[in-house]
């Protein structure tokens, strides 16, 4: 069922994980020429390929998991998937930046990117929690039934 809410919260859970090909993390304002990462002035996902994976991953496993709907337990272990993606792909992503910053002295300003990880963690535990009412709507009915 395409109409369900659960649905369009994991698509904006996926959405959010794929907008980080637009935003970036964070803007970087200094002594950026000694760090080639820092060349642009941004750092984003394009920076670190492992970055840019897991923001594909996270983003496309959303989206995909849209059309489980038939299974709402694999659905919700899914959505736990992408919850996990999510936090990884924020700790990574401060890990490299620190990682890359080094002892430069730039200037660290955040961007739209920084909080998209978190919307789409925010926006995959709303869906997982409405798979749930879901599920304990549909045995209910089953039960009342029986």
């Amino acid at each position: 069922m395409i109409q369900r809410i659960q649905s369009i919260y994991l698509f904006l859970a996926g959405a959010a994980a794929l907008a980080l090909f637009v935003f970036a993390f964070v803007n970087v304002s200094g002594d950026t020429a000694s760090i080639a990462a820092f060349s642009d002035g941004d750092f984003d996902i394009n920076d670190n390929i492992a970055l840019m994976i897991l923001a594909i991953v996270a983003g496309v496993v959303a989206i995909l998991n849209i059309f489980l709907f038939n299974n709402r337990k694999l659905q919700t272990n899914i959505g736990k998937l992408v919850i996990l993606l999510n936090v990884v792909l924020a700790a990574l992503a401060g890990f490299f930046l620190y990682q890359t910053m080094g002892s430069a002295s730039v200037e660290v300003a955040p961007n739209a990117g920084f909080g998209m990880p978190v919307l789409s963690i925010i926006f995959a535990f709303l869906a997982n929690r409405n798979i749930t009412k879901d599920e304990k709507l549909v045995k209910s009915a089953y039960n009342r039934l029986r």
